[in-house]
């Protein structure tokens, strides 16, 4: 009993992807609005047929879109710190997922009680309000439990199956570049030119104001900080057919790829068999494979 306790306790622990770009959130919130009308449809839960007013129907569909837009949107732009993706676990997205149920379903409340049952004082009613809210509560605890460990599995296997088709096809060594063949690159960086050969600078990080090469020579790995941005190194290496921008905070020399994992998360890549692992941000996952897959930019 008490290691099924903790197997469940680290499953709410588990990473879990926060939506990202627009396209992410999109499909989210149209996912959430079709499955909260499908809900309504099939149980009636205010005690009226929306079958029978296919208005209505589509009324609260377009109630679902607007309320979970407003916070997939707003919230993570007014609260940052709370939707941080290094801290998003399983637990936080089902507690997100519920509250978007439970407000859609509070103004799918606020709608049945004015134009359907044409009541307003049902909104106020102790009974009314009570019975409507623990269904809203019911209907959403349940909805958000199934999309969470639905996604989970879908994005874990997704994962899983682009790091296993990269383990297999990756590629020898990607050269080449538009202008450059040198073994060594220059980078300015404070002012001063930065020389580091091409094979040795594994990847890039950003560390909050500064940036950081990482270099290795003969099985030594060294890191220097700079007072630079990403974007700028980022620009100085466009012209590099080995560097790719992965993530926000990382730039990444192909050739210095070990392997890949996935996981319900994300896609990782391990880095010339250091034990730090590099994420790869999901709207550049497509791009990644193209270059490892054909082997030149």
């Amino acid at each position: 009993m008490q290691r099924q306790n903790l197997t469940r306790l680290t499953f709410f622990k588990a990473s879990y992807p926060f939506e990202q770009s627009p396209a992410e959130k999109r499909n989210t919130i149209f996912t959430m609005a079709v499955v909260g009308s499908l809900l309504l449809f099939v149980l009636q839960p205010y005690g009226y047929r929306i079958a029978d007013q296919v208005q209505h129907f589509l009324a609260l569909f377009l109630i679902g879109v607007l309320s979970a837009a407003i916070n997939y949107f707003s919230l993570p732009e007014l609260f940052p710190g709370l939707f941080d993706e290094k801290k998003w676990s399983v637990l936080r997205a089902f507690l997100f997922l519920a509250f978007n149920f439970l407000t859609i379903g509070l103004w799918s409340h606020l709608y049945g009680v004015l134009f359907i049952k044409q009541n307003i004082f049902l909104m106020a009613s102790g009974p009314e309000l009570l019975e409507s809210l623990v269904k809203i509560m019911v209907i959403g605890l349940t909805a958000a439990a199934f999309f969470i460990l639905f996604r989970y599995n879908v994005m874990a296997r997704r994962h899983l199956q682009i790091s296993q088709e990269l383990n297999l096809n990756r590629p020898g060594t990607i050269e080449g570049g538009v202008t450059h063949q040198s073994p060594e690159l220059t980078l300015l960086l404070e002012g001063r030119a930065v020389r580091v050969h091409r094979h040795a600078l594994t990847h890039v990080s950003a560390e909050g104001n500064y940036i950081a090469l990482h270099v290795k020579r003969e099985d030594k790995a060294t890191s220097t900080l700079y007072r630079a941005t990403l974007k700028e190194i980022e620009e100085q290496l466009e012209t590099y057919a080995e560097f790719f921008r992965c993530h926000r905070s990382f730039i990444i020399n192909l050739n210095a790829i070990e392997s890949t994992q996935g996981n319900s998360q994300g896609l990782f890549v391990r880095i010339d068999e250091e034990d730090r692992r590099v994420p790869v941000a999901r709207p550049r996952i497509k791009e990644l494979r193209e270059h490892l897959t054909r082997g030149t930019n």
